[in-house]
């Protein structure tokens, strides 16, 4: 996996990157939202310079915020 930002905690275990640059947890980190917090500092889906699924994002967001 590419790392483009030394500050982004990456889960190699868990995230891989999609063909648009993009990283994807398949839905890992919706289900498990308190594992993947750090996404609570991203403006939008973008966090320290790393461009997460908006899909994945979105839902990890619904599943840690709430609707």
């Amino acid at each position: 996996m590419d790392m483009r930002s030394e500050k982004y905690p990456y889960r190699l275990d868990v995230e891989r990157r999609l063909p648009n640059g993009s990283l994807t947890t398949d839905g890992y980190a919706a289900r498990h939202p308190v594992e993947f917090r750090h996404w609570g500092h991203a403006r939008g889906y973008v966090l320290w310079g790393e461009r997460i699924d908006r899909t994945d994002w979105e839902n990890w967001r619904i599943n840690y915020y709430g609707k």
